[in-house]
């Protein structure tokens, strides 16, 4: 999509000459400014306190441990700035959380001239659970689908009837419980959306067979999780 917007800008621009042949001429030969180069833009949500230094959330423990030791400004973000590393070429953002922030970020990022994003891959990083008995702490999963759980009535937990589990109702339904289940779409946009299928094949076929790290630590974080049924 990136390349089709940039050729028509590029078309459009070539049919309506906005400057005189001569200053055109002279904007040809110039030397085009050198843009920053990103392999990866690692994308987190949100933060807790600062970026670094105190209790870390999502983005602060890429920006030590990575690291990304490079802060450049970034309006329209969530933080205002974003990390890097020159030697990796390593662009980290901290979006906010919700579409709404999320859309303004990236359209902040995409649009920013100073980046050459042209084969960079996008990796989102947020916080997830997973059952301890098929996954621990550092697991990856693939998912076919992604839901938009924002799209939501919350009612006053002062005002919802006693018999309800919480003020959570679907934006098709009445009740947080309801059955059948209201369809995840409505007048105010789909909540369920299929990513590239042959995307994701691929992305699951090139690392179905690594074995992910197992240690005595880890083992000990989801031995906690009494409550889970064990399979």
């Amino acid at each position: 999509m990136m390349k089709s917007l940039l050729a028509l800008t590029t078309l459009s621009l070539v049919s309506i000459p906005l400057t005189p042949p001569v200053v055109a001429q002279a904007a040809e030969t110039a030397p085009a400014a050198a843009k920053i180069p990103v392999r990866v833009v690692v994308v987190t949500t949100f933060e807790i306190g600062k970026d670094t230094g105190d209790t870390p959330g999502e983005y602060q423990n890429w920006i030590e441990k990575f690291p990304l030791a490079q802060t450049l400004p970034a309006p329209g973000t969530d933080h205002g700035v974003m990390h890097y590393n020159p030697d990796l070429q390593v662009l980290a953002i901290a979006s906010g959380e919700g579409p709404e922030h999320m859309a303004s970020a990236m359209t902040a990022l995409v649009l920013d001239p100073r980046f050459d994003l042209r084969h960079s891959y996008f990796v989102l990083a947020g916080i997830a659970g997973i059952n301890p008995n098929f996954g621990t702490i550092g697991a990856a999963v693939w998912a076919p689908r992604v839901i938009n759980g924002g799209l939501a009535h919350l009612i006053d937990p002062r005002e919802i009837p006693k018999d309800w589990p919480d003020g959570f109702t679907p934006v098709q339904g009445s009740r947080p419980d309801e059955t059948p289940r209201p369809p995840l779409h409505s007048l105010s946009g789909d909540m369920m959306y299929t990513l590239n299928p042959g995307l994701t094949r691929w992305a699951f076929d090139l690392t179905r067979s690594i074995t992910l790290p197992d240690s005595e630590g880890m083992k000990q974080s989801r031995a906690r999780y009494r409550a889970t049924p064990r399979r």
